[in-house]
């Protein structure tokens, strides 16, 4: 009798030391080796299947490694290499533009413009040169900035919610479907890349907003704004932060999952994020009545009229001889203000360039990611949880 009973204490102690988890027959709580207290069933499960896997890549990851480096280094080279094409098609494109303006018949004397995109970040630009009307007072400047930061708070935790919970584990490269009536996992893993496709294509329309509003906000004159100019390009980097945590999480999503209905989806809601500004804008317009000019003209307006027309403004005579005082009378009549606080100030062409390869940056971050993760098999976020426990072991 002591013996047995013995044995059968020694056999628990064991069994308790030995770091299984120990459950009573058919009970629904477990205490776990560390003896932290009751686990449900399902953390139990999952604390076996940890204790007993392979170390996987994502165990081995570091924070930063020439790998690492050298790779990004080459992924921004090619988008350096794609914005100076750009440049130099769009200057070609204008220098057509101007040559076949020369040799028509409409005088093309206007100043330059800026069509700003419908959006709350643009919002605070046109706020701040006095083009956005609440009924017939101009909207205060303040209002609009704090509804862009609470906005753009609100995206910037969505997306860390969303990286904060993907597990860090997931296998990027799909060999066993979580669907149990798909057998083969080429359809997950094409899905994968048609996802990746679609979001960096989407997210390049939103960087492409973000580079007008900055060429805006360089090119309006200091002494229009009612913002600092740092202040500004404060508000577009956070719209830029928001383009870039979309794809970095939704491409993480995107790989952490097995099946296409979670990966479609999961593409879907992280896009969805990003279109928040733009309801903001719509909510602003249709609700409350919110009036904006989104083209910022930098000089005077002058309607544009065909030569014959303009000779004819100019002899008022009829005489077919404009004098100089015919020249002084019409310039007279035309209300010009004063053009030194209008004209545009100019973008320098490194400027134009780096603007133009945030442009295209998302669509080279996107593919970056997933091919490094299916080179690897190693997820994204692996790195930002190593980088925390880097951290965490030097506050300890």
């Amino acid at each position: 009798s002591s013996s047995s009973s013995s044995s059968s204490s020694s056999h628990s102690s064991s069994s308790h030391s030995s770091g299984g988890i120990s459950a009573g027959a058919g009970g629904r709580w477990h205490a776990d080796a560390a003896g932290r207290g009751p686990i449900s069933a399902l953390q139990a499960k999952a604390l076996a299947a940890t204790a007993g896997r392979q170390p996987s890549p994502q165990d081995s990851v570091k924070v930063l490694d020439p790998f690492f480096v050298l790779y990004w280094f080459c992924i921004s080279l090619i988008g350096l290499g794609i914005a100076v094409i750009a440049r130099h098609s769009a200057l070609e494109a204008l220098e057509m533009q101007e040559m076949e303006e020369e040799g028509g018949e409409l005088s093309t004397c206007g100043p330059r413009e800026t069509h700003l995109p419908q959006n709350l970040w643009s919002l605070n630009l046109a706020c701040a040169v006095g083009q956005v009307k609440l009924g017939k007072h101009e909207l205060w400047s303040p209002i609009v900035t704090l509804l862009s930061l609470f906005f753009g708070a609100l995206q910037i935790i969505s997306l860390f919610l969303v990286v904060h919970d993907i597990n860090p584990n997931a296998t990027p490269v799909t060999e066993h479907p979580s669907s149990p009536w798909v057998s083969s996992p080429w359809s997950v893993n094409c899905m994968k890349w048609l996802m990746v496709t679609f979001l960096s294509l989407f997210m390049v329309r939103e960087s492409a907003q973000c580079r007008i509003l900055l060429n805006g906000i360089m090119e309006t004159n200091n002494r229009r704004l009612k913002l600092h100019k740092s202040f500004l390009f404060f508000i577009a980097s956070i719209q830029y932060l928001v383009v870039i945590l979309v794809v970095w999480c939704g491409v993480a999503a995107v790989l952490s999952f097995q099946s296409v209905p979670d990966i479609l989806y999961s593409s879907m809601s992280v896009t969805f994020i990003s279109n928040v500004d733009e309801a903001c804008f719509e909510l602003l317009n249709h609700v409350f009545g919110v009036e904006v000019n989104f083209v910022i003209v930098h000089g005077i307006s002058i309607r544009r009229m065909s030569r014959r027309d303009l000779f004819d403004a100019l002899d008022a005579d009829g005489d077919g001889i404009v004098t100089k005082e015919e020249m002084l009378n019409f310039e007279g009549s035309q209300s010009l203000e004063d053009l030194s606080t209008l004209r545009h100030e100019a973008i320098p062409w490194w400027v134009d360039i780096i603007l133009r390869f945030l442009t295209v940056f998302p669509f080279m971050l996107g593919f970056g990611l997933i091919s490094r993760a299916f080179y690897t098999n190693v997820m994204p976020t692996s790195r930002i949880h190593a980088l925390k426990n880097v951290i965490i072991a030097a506050l300890r």
